[in-house]
């Protein structure tokens, strides 16, 4: 499998940070926020219509490869559609036996605009996605392109 090398890594990180308290394991949630972020920017992702009207206008970029180093262009904005802290909560709380299938099933991340992600955030969004980040998408007026 491709990214087993990265799923063990994190698989050890969370068996850790179940293990540990205090500083060691806010530094432990803090890194494997980190990791699964570099996972995450091998996935591929999705993009809203309005995103992918203002690149094709704009930039015309291949949304596929730009990493998130470099995820500000003008108005794009590249984000998780699980807030990834949220997903580490939720990864720390599951049996091990069913973290992986958890990762390889992640919601991935989302090409936005600027003005989209306000709107996710004016919606209360921002780090936690009541009922699914699909509904609160829907909420915040987010349309995927198909």
């Amino acid at each position: 499998m491709e990214y087993e090398p990265l799923i063990s890594i994190i698989k050890s990180m969370i068996n850790s940070l179940n293990e540990t308290d205090g500083k060691v394991r806010r530094a432990l949630r803090l890194s494997l926020r980190r990791t699964l972020q570099y996972y995450t920017d091998l996935l591929p992702k999705m993009v809203s219509v309005k995103a992918d009207e203002y690149n094709k206008l704009n930039f015309n970029l291949d949304l596929q490869i730009i990493s998130f180093d470099n995820s500000k262009k003008g108005e794009l904005r590249l984000e998780h559609t699980t807030p990834l802290m949220s997903f580490v909560d939720y990864l720390t709380n599951l049996n091990p036996e069913e973290v992986e299938d958890e990762i390889l099933n992640y919601s991935g991340c989302c090409w936005i605009l600027k003005e989209e992600d306000k709107k996710l955030n004016d919606n209360g969004h921002s780090q936690k996605r009541p009922g699914g980040w699909k509904k609160c998408y829907e909420k915040a007026e987010i349309v995927l392109v198909a």
